[in-house]
């Protein structure tokens, strides 16, 4: 067995440069696909996860060999803020949710982890996330083209709608087959895979042609990312705060599992409140660079696992390249060149593994759901979620909407407190 590299490890330096590329290849999903969906220019989405991982790496004392990128938990929120208030509008959601990750490191490092559990237990996570990753299936279906009523599918030709099916379905295929079949470094880059091939369908069968990709990346060689701040919007802000409630806990168990990688406690050195802080830093640093909220990803532990190699060195060179990258035009332009059905089919897949994860949730905490106080909460959470309940006044000149995702959250966290029994809700094993 190879021996381990710890995070204060050297490397040779082509090894050192290969691995950042792998860690960097592994999360082109955040770096990419996720701005694409919500409607973020990329090359900003990457300057911010680089920058941001720089600062979560100085807050964390160069202890955690953890990059930080876009977290798909928020894109189906905020492609519905955006819809609705604009960039600018969404980017404050960006800044609220960076910000109730500092407020949460507070509360972390003054009262530990407990009341995290008890606000949120697995039953009122888990539904959210189910909500979170169906809520914008009819979006991705119409990216996909399988639907003609719906979205940008609408507007085809018949014969253009058949190449959009055969497009995204190639590339849902690849990213079903990446996901379930490959091994070694492609099993930990199925998204990346999924979007070559896409790409190649794409230009097979004329849904893009290669000239537009030529004229695209005939501009100048560098050129500063696209950036965009934040405006003040309440509604937006309802509709994105919550949900750091829901991806501190996706937070709480990467550091843990990167920390039984490495064979280091994170959780108290540097402490999980300074990677809660580093993380919320990041964040709000991207909704000032027209970024998208960040956190930890779990490829990026998995290359670890993969390549026994836990250097900081290795993450913090990862994130320098990611900074150098978004300053080249060529790359963004083929990036934001994407085709819709490429989207559509990695979005069919993505949002699903969302869902699953609510659902891998609730077996791995074994939620009893013959306990009917489980039942009520879940089920409340869910159909609220995805029927679209939103709580909306008007008073004076001041129009104020929760959305349904916040309406779930908050319906999910005041039956759990209110609802007599174990709130804990695990099942004895």
């Amino acid at each position: 067995m190879d021996e381990l590299i710890g995070t204060e490890g050297r490397l040779p330096f082509k090894r050192w440069v290969s691995l950042s590329f792998q860690h960097l290849f592994s999360m082109l999903g955040g770096l990419v696909v996720a701005p694409l969906i919500i409607g973020i220019n990329p090359s900003a989405t990457m300057f911010c996860s680089g920058a941001g991982t720089l600062f979560y790496l100085f807050i964390t004392k160069k202890k955690m060999p953890i990059f930080l990128c876009t977290s798909f938990a928020y894109t189906a929120p905020l492609l519905i803020v955006r819809e609705k208030y604009g960039v600018e509008g969404m980017m404050f959601g960006v800044l609220t949710a960076g910000l109730m990750y500092v407020l949460l490191s507070l509360l972390v490092r003054l009262c530990g982890t407990g009341w995290i559990r008890r606000l949120m237990p697995p039953v009122v996570t888990a539904s959210v996330m189910i909500v979170i990753g169906l809520s914008s299936a009819l979006t991705a279906v119409g990216w996909a083209g399988y639907n003609a009523s719906s979205g940008a599918a609408a507007a085809l030709e018949p014969s253009m709608r058949l190449k959009w099916i055969a497009v995204s379905t190639i590339t849902l295929l690849v990213g079903i087959l990446g996901t379930t079949c490959f091994r070694g470094i492609f099993s930990v880059i199925p998204v990346m895979l999924a979007l070559i091939a896409g790409y190649a369908a794409s230009l097979l069968l004329g849904v893009v042609s290669p000239s537009a990709i030529a004229e695209a990346i005939s501009g100048p060689v560098l050129a500063l990312p696209k950036l965009c701040l934040p405006r003040a919007n309440m509604e937006a802000a309802f509709m994105t705060a919550p949900l750091a409630l829901v991806t501190v806990g996706e937070h709480i168990a990467d550091v843990t599992a990167a920390g039984n990688v490495c064979r280091r406690d994170f959780i108290h050195d540097p402490g999980l409140h300074r990677s809660l802080f580093g993380d919320g830093v990041a964040s709000v640093i991207a909704a000032f660079f027209g970024g998208a909220p960040v956190t930890t990803y779990s490829e990026n532990i998995g290359i670890m696992a993969l390549t026994k190699v836990c250097s900081v060195s290795v993450v913090f060179l990862a994130a320098c390249i990611a900074i150098v990258i978004s300053f080249f035009a060529p790359v963004n332009a083929v990036i934001t060149g994407i085709p819709t059905p490429v989207l559509g089919g990695i979005s069919i897949l993505l949002f699903g593994i969302i869902a699953i994860t609510g659902i891998r949730i609730y077996m791995d905490a074994h939620i009893d759901f013959s306990s009917n106080r489980n039942a009520v909460i879940a089920l409340c959470v869910i159909v609220l979620g995805l029927g679209g309940a939103s709580i909306s006044f008007h008073t004076g000149g001041l129009y104020f909407e929760m959305p349904s995702i916040a309406v779930a959250t908050f319906t999910g966290i005041f039956l759990n407190l209110l609802l007599p029994g174990d709130r804990n809700q695990l099942k004895p094993v």
